[in-house]
């Protein structure tokens, strides 16, 4: 009987943990940029051999294919600065919500809306604030006079790694704000 119940749950785990593990360590010794196996040449180890043929793994660009290497870094960075950021507005949000200020359980309770938004929504939300045409930012910029053109925020190797690091922080403090007025009506 316990299996009957597990079976479901068991057959969800298999098909989207191990099947995609399984698929990515086959396509690991093959090449081509074909999605079905079937049609992608066999190459061995060749994969292997390229991710180790850098001269610096500190610096991605003395690597003859510098892709991985990159992904690497640019991962690296965006979880040094996401993390801190995570911490930094959590001990400030634990310090304000254990304060006494005005409506504390509604502002304890509207912590938890970033999760109560569907993250596709989020998504067309910053894609919106950071589109380099008509997108909210650059209006806010040039209405400021701080910019004279529109800044493609997301094709910018730079700027679309501080895009990306704001919209995760939002999503996951986006009202540190304002409970931080909140306290200080206090």
């Amino acid at each position: 009987t316990p299996w009957f119940f597990l079976a479901p749950n068991v057959v969800v785990i298999l098909l989207f943990t191990f099947v995609p593990i399984a698929i990515n360590i086959y396509y690991a010794f093959t090449g081509g940029v074909n999605l079905y196996p079937s049609q992608r040449p066999s190459v061995g180890v060749e994969n292997f051999s390229t991710l180790l043929d850098c001269g610096s793994y500190f610096d991605p660009s003395s690597c003859r294919k510098d892709i991985f290497w990159q992904a690497i870094w640019n991962t690296a960075k965006y979880a040094v600065f996401q993390v801190s950021l995570m911490v930094l507005f959590s001990l400030i949000t634990a310090l304000v919500l254990n304060r006494k200020i005005m409506g504390r359980g509604f502002w304890r309770g509207a912590f938890l809306m970033p999760w109560l938004v569907p993250s596709v929504i989020v998504s067309f939300l910053w894609l919106w604030i950071f589109n380099a045409n008509y997108g909210v930012l650059n209006g806010i910029l040039r209405n400021l006079g701080l910019a004279s053109s529109n800044i493609n925020w997301l094709s910018n190797g730079a700027s679309a790694m501080a895009a990306v690091i704001i919209a995760k922080t939002w999503q996951t403090f986006p009202w540190i704000a304002v409970m931080i007025l909140a306290a200080l009506q206090t």
